[in-house]
């Protein structure tokens, strides 16, 4: 018999860069625009695999992830990535369910609030941005 394991909340930040200017006839198998969803891929690949070897799992199934707007990652591109990243994995094949967060941009002089970032307020204040940036495994479904 199965079993599910649900773990939440992993948070992470990407250290993990992919360059591909070695390649002198420009014969890379991904556009230049995939390189930054790529190196998010292989971040969330590299931790739901080590989650799912501390838990002792045999196939993971799907991840969860909460995404911030300002990251500005193709969520199309992002699931590609992963399924690359991921192939002959235990993770290969896993769902990827994807949920964009919108930051809060807001003046500190006079409060005003903001739906897209702007670089200075009406009023002449200055701009806080807080959230929007962050990438977050909320939730790995595995098999055990």
């Amino acid at each position: 018999m199965r079993r599910r394991r649900y773990l939440c909340l992993w948070r992470f930040f990407v250290v993990t860069r992919i360059d591909f200017s070695g390649d002198k006839n420009n014969n890379n198998k991904m556009s230049k625009h995939s390189v930054h969803e790529m190196s998010f891929a292989q971040a969330i690949v590299e931790h739901v695999l080590r989650l799912a070897e501390e838990n002792g799992a045999k196939k993971v199934s799907k991840i969860y992830i909460e995404m911030g707007e300002l990251l500005l990652v193709n969520p199309e591109q992002l699931e590609f990535c992963v399924q690359l990243a991921s192939s002959g994995t235990i993770a290969e094949g896993a769902e990827l369910e994807l949920e964009i967060t919108k930051p809060q941009i807001e003046c500190t002089s006079c409060g005003k609030r903001y739906d897209e970032p702007i670089a200075i307020c009406e009023c002449g204040g200055i701009i806080k941005v807080e959230g929007g940036k962050d990438m977050v495994i909320k939730k790995v479904e595995m098999e055990v």
